[in-house]
Parts: structure tokens; sequence; C-alpha cells
């Protein structure tokens, strides 16, 4: 570290290559073999063994939450997250001076549906959007990210709404969605039961609790694209 900063090099490529050194020495010193690379390890069973389930359908409400901390899990590494999360940030502002509306949601539930009966090609949709924005700060000379509501709560996805109302192979109406308590939690698993009523019939649709952070450009009627 001194000779970095003797050198003016502080920069987060030197550091990380010195953390990863230094984790190298102690390994060696403790007589624990070499840390193995990316590709060979399974992100899963890492990921069980840390105590977290690496399952992307999230079950219903639980009265044990499975942690205690505000972190969201990911199976993704830090390199790799970091470069995801900075594209994100980067596509959210150009968004908004593109198109002066924010693009970044957090979406919860998604509809998997198809065209026709014979359809093979499979459409996923967002049931509810949460406006969120994402602030980034440097600790320890690494980004930290943090996501935090930009409304007060969810709606749902008005594209998709219009869709089934409107397609004569469909004809089905949505719930509206009512966010009933504070944390929206009870209204969240109340709208999914109403959807599943809705699509009652369709053959193979059906809801996934996958939580997601993206750009959904069509998320609002008032939006350019559908």
């Amino acid at each position: 570290m001194e000779a970095l900063e003797s050198a003016g090099r502080d920069d987060e490529l030197a550091l990380a290559k010195l953390e990863r050194e230094l984790r190298g020495h102690i390994r060696s010193e403790f007589g624990l073999p070499p840390r193995p690379k990316k590709a060979e390890i399974n992100r899963a069973d890492l990921a069980r063994q840390a105590g977290i389930d690496p399952n992307f359908e999230l079950s219903p409400v639980k009265t044990k939450p499975s942690h205690s901390d505000a972190a969201l899990q990911t199976l993704k590494f830090p390199d790799e997250l970091d470069r995801i999360m900075g594209k994100i940030v980067a596509d959210a502002k150009l968004a908004e001076q593109e198109m002066g509306i924010s693009t970044l949601f957090l979406s919860f539930g998604f509809l998997e549906w198809y065209e026709s009966d014979a359809s093979d090609k499979t459409a996923f949709a967002p049931l509810l959007l949460l406006p969120v924005t994402v602030d980034v700060r440097k600790q320890y000379g690494k980004n930290t990210y943090s996501l935090s509501a930009s409304e007060g709560s969810a709606e749902s996805n008005l594209s998709l709404q219009k869709l089934l109302e409107t397609n004569v192979a469909f004809h089905r109406k949505l719930p509206t969605f009512e966010n009933g308590d504070e944390e929206g939690v009870g209204s969240i698993e109340g709208y999914f039961d109403g959807v599943r009523e809705a699509i009652a019939g369709l053959g193979r649709w059906q809801i996934h609790r996958w939580m997601v952070l993206g750009h959904f450009a069509f998320g609002r009627l008032r939006s350019t694209r559908i």
C-alpha cells in the first residue's frame, strides 16, 4: 500500500491485484489450496455454503426472513456486479436525458404467456413495476450501490393489461393493484392471486415470483414505447 501511494497509484486495479496477492499469501500460510478460478466455481453451491438460496423463484411471504440485513443477494461476483450496475446506472441517466422519463424499475413477478396454444415461443412480462433510483458511492476504493424507491408504491403493467384486454385471442382483464398495507407485501400476493384467476384456462400461462431490476421502457402508457 505504501509503495502504491508513494508512486501515486491508488487506482482500483492496483488495489484489487494487491488484495488478491494478500489473500493468496494467507491461504498459503494456512495450508489451504489455491483459490479456484471463476469458471471452476459452481455458483449455486457456493451460495448455499454462504446460507443464500440460489433459486430465482422467490417463495411466498414468510414469517421468518431469509436474512436479517438490507443487502440484496446476488450470484454475481463483485467485478461482474460492478460492471452490470455501472451499465444500469448509465442507461438510466441516458433514458432520462433522451426521453425525459425514468425507465428504471424493480419488477415484482412475471407472467409467462404464449400468443396461442400452438406457439412454442415463451414470452415474459413484468406484473408490478416500482420506479427506483440507484445511488453510487465509493467505499474503500470500491463502488457500492444502494437502491431506493423513487415513488411511494408499485404500479401494474398497463401495457400488459391493454394487450390482454384488446387482443381477441385472450380477452382477459387483469385485476387492479391496490397497495393496501404499509409495505405492500400482502397486496402483492393478493394481486398475484387475482392474476391467476384472470388467466385461468389459458394453457401453460403461469406466474413466476421473480424480482428483477432493469429498464422497462413500456412500463407506463405515457412512455413512447409499448
